[in-house]
């Protein structure tokens, strides 16, 4: 087994906080995975990315050009990064405030405004990306959910409180997937 996730995004809205959070639970599922992360001016709220590989075998090789799982914060990046998207990939995005207008016939695309959740559910956009994470988490079986509450109890950065309940919160939201979205 290996799979590949690319994170995209701007800079500020925890593209690479939540890709560290996914390698950390799969390392501790007793998995192999490695963590990159490419950008320029992101700190200014330039788009970036982070690529992060899973695998039940050793990782010799931390790059990949196709993706298994694409999730997009902002319409810029993924109008940049899309060409890691093939067929079958699971493309996630969200759509608080930019809707996709292209259509990706071989691919199940999950449309959820993370954003707009976060601020109805915790008055702050701060809370987008581990709700992301949490809806992400459904596909994968193959990382234990006590991998990711004991990354996320352990962080060093936010409300420990608030992350759990971010991640639940996406874990619960239940969509269909747009055939073609």
């Amino acid at each position: 087994m290996r799979k590949s996730f690319l994170f995209n995004g701007r800079g500020g809205q925890g593209v690479i906080f939540v890709s560290v959070i996914l390698a950390k639970s799969a390392i501790k599922s007793n998995l192999f995975s490695v963590q990159t992360q490419h950008y320029s001016a992101a700190q200014r709220g330039d788009i970036l990315k982070s690529l992060v590989l899973i695998s039940d075998e050793e990782i010799n090789y931390p790059k990949v050009k196709d993706v298994d799982f694409f999730i997009s914060y902002n319409l810029k990046a993924f109008q940049k990064y899309k060409e890691s998207i093939v067929d079958n990939t699971i493309i996630i995005y969200d759509s608080s405030f930019e809707d996709l207008k292209e259509n990706f016939i071989k691919n199940s695309v999950y449309k959820i405004p993370f954003t707009k959740i976060s601020l109805e559910n915790f008055n702050t956009k701060e809370a987008m990306n581990l709700i992301s994470l949490g809806f992400l988490s459904n596909f994968l079986d193959f990382i234990d959910i006590n991998s990711f509450m004991y990354v996320l109890n352990n962080l060093e950065k936010g409300d420990k409180k608030i992350n759990i309940e971010a991640f639940n919160l996406g874990r619960d939201i239940k969509v269909l997937s747009e055939k073609g979205g």
